[in-house]
């Protein structure tokens, strides 16, 4: 017949499984944080700086409407 086991096995068991469930899930949080930095890399590559330029030209644009209509509304040739 199988004896019981100590509380000090029980324990000892425990506490390894805990130390395992902690370096995995380690590895885990490192995966998934090394494909959040190729996301984030890939936009801070690509997407920014388009929309910088899109910026620049949505001031460019509004800057051309702000003059037109300066001009549109000069009551006489010298404001224009």
């Amino acid at each position: 017949m199988l004896q019981p086991r100590s509380i000090r096995f029980h324990l000892g068991v425990v506490f390894l499984f805990f130390f395992l469930l902690v370096i995995v899930l380690g590895l885990f949080s490192l995966s998934r944080l090394s494909n959040f930095n190729s996301v984030s890399e890939n936009i801070a590559d690509l997407w920014l700086p388009n929309t910088r330029v899109l910026g620049d030209l949505n001031n460019f644009t509004s800057d051309f409407r702000a003059v037109e209509g300066s001009n549109l509304l000069a009551s006489d040739p010298s404001e224009i």
